[in-house]
């Protein structure tokens, strides 16, 4: 019995590197950029607002990072261009709209007749994440300085209650020594008593 769908033959249903590629890159949420060992820009898969791909082609890359990130940014590809590596690195730059985004990137070699030639950049932007993250510390750091104040607050609590049973105890004890004083008086007392009556009786002998 005979196969009535007709296939298409390896040749119709190939695809190409380049044409892969460019729908890898196309379609995936991440920035996809070839950085030259002058770190200048030879590719981006796509731009965000308000730059433009004709701009960045060929623009400096640290033009879209902050400057106090660029020393890193900077050991991070000499690693990659001195010793092939793939290298991870995270980076605070420019977003959407120009406003400041954080981007995890993964640096790795790109090479030709066994020497690096470029690097290529996959970034992903991790700003929500920083965004939790950050809110996750400042969440801890309230709930430690609230655990701080309650604690300073018991001790105060604490040393106070101690302070009140200290001053019971010794008003007890003072209270004590006043029954006991008032015991000893009435003894003396009653031994004067006593002792006048005897005194009377000899007088009377």
């Amino acid at each position: 019995m005979n196969d009535e769908t007709e296939r298409p033959s390896p040749a119709e249903g190939a695809v190409t590197e380049t044409t892969l590629w460019s729908s890898i890159v196309e379609f995936i949420p991440d920035f996809v950029i070839v950085v030259g060992e002058d770190l200048r820009i030879r590719y981006i898969n796509r731009v965000i607002p308000p730059f433009r791909h004709e701009e960045t082609i060929g623009a400096h890359s640290l033009n879209y990072i902050d400057p106090d990130h660029h020393e890193a940014f900077r050991r991070a590809l000499e690693r990659v261009f001195r010793d092939g590596e793939i290298v991870e690195h995270e980076t605070f730059g420019s977003g959407p709209h120009g406003g400041p985004a954080w981007y995890l990137s993964r640096i790795g070699p790109i090479f030709e007749s066994g020497r690096v030639v470029a690097a290529i950049v996959i970034s992903s932007d991790v700003t929500k994440i920083k965004h939790t993250e950050h809110a996750l510390v400042r969440a801890n750091e309230e709930l430690e300085r609230r655990v701080e104040e309650r604690t300073r607050e018991l001790q105060r609590a604490n040393e106070s209650l101690k302070e009140e049973m200290i001053a019971r105890l010794r008003s007890m004890k003072e209270r004590e020594r006043l029954q006991l004083r008032i015991q000893q008086t009435q003894k003396l007392e009653s031994l004067g008593v006593m002792a006048g009556g005897i005194a009377h009786d000899f007088n009377n002998l």
